[in-house]
C-alpha cells in the first residue's frame, strides 16, 4: 500500500507545481516549458482527489499564477531598460522645426553620462 502512494498522480501534481514556483521565484523561465504536457497528462486524477486536497493544489496554482504575472513584469521591465540603453547608444535625437528626426550626439557620451 505504501508504494500506491509513492506513485499518486495527485502528489506529482502537488510536486510540479511547488517545482514550477521554484523555477519562477529563481527566474528560471526556460524551466518551465516542460511542465504544461507532464500536468496535462496528470489532469484527470484530479478527479479522484478529495477536497483538500483541491484546495491545496488551488493554492498552489494561484500562487503561480502571481509569481508567472510577477516574472512577466519583470521581463517587462528589463525589455524597456535594454531599449532604453539601445536609445542611448544611438544618440540624441530631436526634431527640426519642419518635425525631421535629427540625430545629435555619438551616444556613447551619454551613456557615460548616464551610468
Amino acid at each position: 500500500m505504501g508504494n500506491e502512494r509513492a506513485h499518486d498522480p495527485v502528489d506529482e501534481i502537488e510536486t510540479l507545481l511547488d517545482q514550477i514556483g521554484e523555477a519562477l521565484k529563481q527566474g528560471q523561465l526556460a524551466a518551465l516549458s516542460g511542465f504544461e504536457d507532464r500536468l496535462a497528462l496528470l489532469e484527470p486524477a484530479l478527479a479522484e482527489a478529495d477536497q483538500d486536497r483541491l484546495i491545496g493544489i488551488l493554492a498552489k496554482a494561484e500562487r503561480n499564477q502571481r509569481l508567472l504575472r510577477a516574472a512577466g513584469r519583470g521581463v517587462r521591465s528589463a525589455q524597456r531598460r535594454l531599449t532604453e540603453i539601445a536609445r542611448s547608444l544611438q544618440g540624441l535625437s530631436t526634431y527640426d522645426r519642419k518635425g525631421r528626426l535629427q540625430a545629435r550626439g555619438d551616444g556613447m557620451s551619454l551613456l557615460s553620462k548616464r551610468f
